[in-house]
C-alpha cells in the first residue's frame, strides 16, 4: 500500500524526529521514564489561555505552541513527574516569581479567572522576590509572599520545600553560585531543585558575561550560563543532576511553525542534542538523602530554620523553666 504524496508530506517532519531519537546512546540524558523531547504537549497549547502578565508576549498567544512558554512546560513536567514519584502533595518554593506565570501554567486547564483551591498534588506553593504584588499572586493562588532580595546575606525562609524553583531568575545574580548554595539549606533532604536560564557554549561564557555587566540595566541580566558552568554547580553542591538541556534551535515569536507539535518535537530534540547551542537551558538537580549524603555535607551546619513549630516549642521550654 502507497500513501499518498501529500499523507506522506505530512507525517514526514514526525518519522523525522522519531528517526533521530532512535540514534541517541543510552548514555544521554534522560529523566525518569521518558525522554523530554517526547513529553505531552498539551499544557503547552493550553498556555494561553492560563498566562498572567506579559510572558509569553501577545504574538506568541496566537500559536498553538510557543516555544517561549517551554521554560514552564519543563517545570511542569518536571513537577508532576516528581508527585508520581512521592505519591504525595508537595511544597514548592519559587524564587523570582514576576507576575505569577508558573503558578498559572501548574493550573493549566482551569477556566481563565476562576482560580479554585489549588490542585491536588500541591500541599503549599510559596513566592520569594524583591518585589511581590501580594494581591495579584494570592488570587492565583499563591499560599505566601516574601518579599525579599535574594542576595541579602541574612535571607532566611520559613520552612524546608521539597521542590525549590529557580526559573529564569540565577542570570540576573552577579554571584549565582553562592546565592544557589545558600538556598540549598531550605530544601529537604532528598527534595529537587529545578530550574532554566539563557545559555550559550561555555568558550562564549566570559566574554558574554563581560559584555552583559557592561550594558546591564537594573535587575538585568549580569550572567552567563553554559552545560559546563551547570555541572560543575551541581558537583560542588554534592547534587546530582537529572537533567540538562537545551530546549531549541530556533525561536520568534508568533512563527507560523509553533502552530505544529512537530516542530516543537524537533526543537526539543535539537536542544537535547546540543544543549550548548545559544538559546535556554533547562536543568533538574537532586540534594542527596541523608543515608547518601556525603560525610563533609553531613557535618555542615547551617543556620536553623525559623518554623512556627519550633518557635512555639521553644516559648513551651522558656514557659516550663
Amino acid at each position: 500500500m502507497t500513501l499518498p504524496l501529500a499523507d506522506l508530506a505530512a507525517i514526514l517532519p514526525e518519522l523525522i524526529v522519531v528517526a533521530a531519537a532512535c540514534l541517541v546512546p543510552d548514555g544521554h540524558d534522560r529523566h525518569y521514564d521518558a525522554w523530554h523531547p517526547f513529553w505531552d504537549l498539551t499544557p503547552l497549547a493550553w498556555s494561553p489561555t492560563r498566562l498572567h502578565g506579559g510572558s509569553p508576549s501577545n504574538q506568541a498567544r496566537v500559536v498553538r505552541y510557543p516555544v517561549c512558554a517551554l521554560r514552564y512546560w519543563f517545570m511542569y513536567h518536571l513537577i508532576h513527574k516528581e508527585f508520581l514519584a512521592q505519591q504525595r502533595p508537595l511544597s514548592f518554593c519559587e524564587v523570582g516569581v514576576g507576575t505569577g506565570q508558573m503558578l498559572s501554567f501548574m493550573r493549566t486547564g482551569e477556566t481563565p479567572g476562576e482560580c479554585g483551591p489549588l490542585p491536588a498534588f500541591i500541599e503549599t506553593w510559596d513566592a520569594m522576590s524583591h518585589r511581590v504584588d501580594d494581591a495579584r499572586l494570592a488570587a492565583i493562588g499563591y499560599s505566601r509572599c516574601f518579599s525579599h532580595n535574594v542576595e541579602d546575606p541574612d535571607l532566611v525562609l520559613p520552612r524546608q520545600y521539597d521542590v525549590l524553583i529557580l526559573l529564569h531568575i540565577l542570570e540576573h545574580l552577579h554571584d549565582p553560585e553562592k546565592v544557589f548554595a545558600k538556598l540549598l539549606p531550605f530544601v529537604r533532604e532528598g527534595g529537587l531543585i529545578i530550574g532554566g536560564f539563557p545559555g550559550l557554549p561555555h568558550v562564549m561564557c566570559r566574554s558574554r558575561e563581560r559584555r552583559l555587566r557592561q550594558s546591564a540595566e537594573s535587575f538585568g541580566h549580569v550572567s552567563a550560563f553554559s552545560p559546563r558552568r551547570v555541572r560543575m554547580l551541581a558537583k560542588r553542591n554534592a547534587l546530582s543532576l537529572e537533567l540538562l538541556t537545551g530546549a531549541y534551535l530556533f525561536r520568534k515569536n508568533g512563527f507560523i511553525l509553533e502552530h505544529h507539535g512537530w516542530w516543537t518535537r524537533l526543537n526539543l530534540l535539537f536542544g537535547a542534542l546540543f544543549p550548548g547551542w545559544p538559546g535556554e537551558l533547562y536543568w533538574a538537580m537532586r540534594k542527596p538523602a541523608a543515608s547518601h549524603a556525603r560525610p563533609e555535607a553531613r557535618a555542615t551546619r547551617h543556620a536553623p530554620l525559623v518554623t512556627e513549630t519550633g518557635e512555639r516549642m521553644a516559648n513551651e521550654r522558656a514557659t516550663r523553666t
